[in-house]
């Protein structure tokens, strides 16, 4: 999962375009996500995971960053009806292991994220988010989820979702996930990052290393978050086949078991404690997640 110096460049390029520039023309934004998927499609080929996906991250200013590219095999027009409101990412989202409740109402969706996975819901932290589609044409679709500030000194929340046709029946799609820390925010990462979280890497490769799946620290945690998010996208819309009384019991195991897939990177609980935690937190509203204590 690792580029080469030229797709990461030109990765780089999407990336800061997405968080930094204004909402581009629904032609613009289509013609530079579609050029992407042209400049990535030999890796996403060879890319070692279920489905065409690759995964970079960085960080600056004590903000860190993380974008997967995928292909997913959901028609466009499909995929913007499903994620148009809040309260559709909410259903998205609640399959996160550390949230707890998510509601939706304007101007947005607020989660409710635990530190832990075995925490209770009553000691969740909200984190509001504002929603916006900020472009949505035929052809192109973009939203943005934002929080200046969250919990336990968190800062700079953003997430981004863009996505373009792929063909008949798949979407090409860039998923961002951003999150920043304030001082004391770091002093927590870092005592999280030499006691529960030392053993843990990310999906990419460390600077000078070739092996993907050797990145640590700041970067790994939020790679791991984004890629959690990603999934939990994939499983909702996967549901969305099915009647309505079996969507959330389906998309629930399906976003376990792809979480499985990847155990050095998310294993952190077995699939019956996950699917207990999830039924207590069913009559509630539904929330979100702070795994790695860089909430989502």
């Amino acid at each position: 999962m690792r580029f080469s110096l030229l797709a990461l460049a030109a990765a780089a390029a999407v990336a800061s375009s997405a968080f930094a520039a204004p909402p581009q023309p629904e032609s613009a934004g289509a013609q530079r996500l579609a050029a992407m998927q042209a400049a990535l499609a030999p890796r996403l080929a060879a890319a070692p995971t279920p489905r065409p996906l690759l995964i970079e991250s960085s960080e600056q200013a004590a903000v860190a960053r993380g974008d997967i590219y995928a292909v997913l095999p959901h028609p466009y027009a499909t995929l913007v009806a499903a994620l148009r409101e809040p309260a559709q990412w909410c259903e998205a989202f609640e399959l996160h292991l550390y949230v707890r409740g998510c509601s939706a109402g304007p101007p947005g969706l607020t989660l409710q994220v635990v530190t832990r996975h075995d925490a209770p819901a009553d000691g969740a932290h909200a984190l509001a988010l504002a929603f916006s589609r900020e472009v949505e044409g035929s052809g192109y679709v973009r939203t943005q989820l934002r929080a200046a500030r969250g919990p336990l000194g968190t800062r700079d929340y953003e997430i981004v979702f863009e996505a373009v046709p792929a063909g008949p029946s798949a979407s090409f799609v860039h998923f961002g996930y951003q999150a920043g820390a304030s001082m004391m925010g770091q002093w927590a990462l870092q005592a999280y990052l030499a006691t529960r979280g030392r053993d843990k890497v990310g999906f990419s490769a460390a600077p000078g290393d070739d092996r993907p799946g050797t990145i640590r620290g700041t970067r790994g945690v939020v790679e791991r978050n984004a890629m959690r998010y990603e999934l939990a996208i994939e499983a909702y819309l996967d549901s969305l086949a099915l009647p309505e009384p079996a969507r959330r019991a389906h998309r629930l195991a399906a976003w376990f078991d792809a979480t499985e897939r990847y155990p050095r990177q998310l294993h952190e609980v077995e699939r019956a404690d996950y699917l207990a935690a999830k039924s207590r937190a069913a009559a509630p509203a539904i929330g979100a997640a702070a795994g790695d204590r860089l909430p989502p």
